[in-house]
């Protein structure tokens, strides 16, 4: 089973930023925290994934999902990278799946066209 996750981390800004901006709730999110260990803070994050939202093994239902979510806030994406966001896509494959998938053209032009990077991963 593939599950996708829209993430969007920043150093500096908060996440209820990027719910007001896309109109969209997240599935989970994160405040930076200081670790004294590492001498470094981790940035906040806002996730929106398709993880016990949608039951399709094929990765291209999982993708139209997404994008299907965010709906008219994908016109949000250069004002909340301007803002300091780094937006990209996660798709994550279970280690027992068939890792032969297929792509609409449709699907790779439509995060092509927003310039998203789209990363996958076999666990």
């Amino acid at each position: 089973m593939w599950k996708v996750t829209l993430r969007m981390y920043s150093g500096d800004r908060l996440p209820i930023e990027v719910t007001r901006a896309l109109g969209v709730e997240p599935s989970s999110q994160q405040l930076g925290r200081w670790n004294e260990e590492a001498q470094a803070t981790s940035r906040n994050g806002w996730f929106l994934s398709s993880e016990e939202r949608l039951d399709s093994p094929r990765l291209d239902d999982q993708l139209s999902w997404l994008i299907t979510s965010v709906g008219a806030g994908w016109r949000e994406l250069e004002s909340l990278r301007a803002a300091g966001w780094d937006i990209d896509v996660d798709c994550l494959g279970d280690e027992g799946e068939d890792v032969a998938f297929r792509l609409r053209a449709e699907t790779l032009a439509f995060f092509g066209t927003r310039r998203l990077d789209v990363q996958f991963w076999w666990l």
